[in-house]
Formats: structure tokens, C-alpha cells, sequence
């Protein structure tokens, strides 16, 4: 069985840091069709911070998102300064990382995965 790019990647990064802000920005893309380095630094995190830029990095990579224009920060960690947006490439991907993500390190059946709306209107896993 031939696996696709994504999936050899998650089975690489399954259950680590950098998948799960992978999934996070997945769900925000999947919600807005855009994110940016906001979306990710609104993730807690568990370990290093510069894993936040690998994530981003990884969207492109898999070929979820491409990087679009410059947009002003609204976070005040950047000062407001211009940051970089991602736009959603492949929805098809996006959602299966986030089931697969839902499956196999959530340990849900397929029918148990819900979304829950945030009080920002995205549509998130809800856990």
C-alpha cells in the first residue's frame, strides 16, 4: 500500500508537539480558509517555541496551505509588525490529519469526533 506525503508525515510525527500545533492550524484553516503566526502562538505550548515556525513551515510542506501576503500582527508578542499569511491549499488534506489526529492519538472512533465552536466562530476538535 502506497501511504501519501501527509500520511508518512504523520506517522513520523505522530503524538509530538509539532503534529498537534500541525492539526491546531489545520482546524483554523479549515475554519477561515487563512491563519497566520497568531494562530499558532495562540496554542499553548508544551516545549519549545520555535516549533510554532515549524508548524507553519510543515502547512507548506504537505501542501495544506501556501503562503500568501504579508498581513499586520495583532498580537502584541510582535509588536503589530507584518507577518506572514497562509492560505488553505488542500481542505482534503487538512481534514484527514485532523481525523487522523482525532483517531489515532485521541484514541476516537470515527463517530465520536465532534466540533465545537470557540467564541471566535472557529470550528475546532472539541476534546
Amino acid at each position: 500500500m502506497r501511504l501519501e506525503p501527509w500520511e508518512l508525515w504523520f506517522r513520523k510525527h505522530r503524538g509530538s508537539e509539532l503534529a498537534r500545533i500541525v492539526v491546531r492550524l489545520s482546524e483554523v484553516l479549515l475554519a477561515r480558509g487563512v491563519c497566520t503566526a497568531d494562530d499558532a502562538r495562540a496554542v499553548p505550548l508544551r516545549g519549545d517555541p520555535r516549533i510554532r515556525g515549524g508548524a507553519m513551515r510543515a502547512l507548506v510542506h504537505l501542501g495544506i496551505a501556501e503562503m500568501g501576503e504579508a498581513v499586520k500582527s495583532t498580537s502584541d508578542t510582535c509588536h503589530h509588525r507584518p507577518i506572514q499569511r497562509f492560505i488553505l491549499l488542500d481542505s482534503r488534506v487538512a481534514r484527514m490529519i485532523c481525523q487522523r489526529f482525532a483517531v489515532d492519538v485521541l484514541d476516537l472512533g470515527p463517530q465520536e469526533i465532534k466540533y465545537a465552536q470557540d467564541a471566535k466562530g472557529q470550528y475546532l476538535l472539541a476534546i
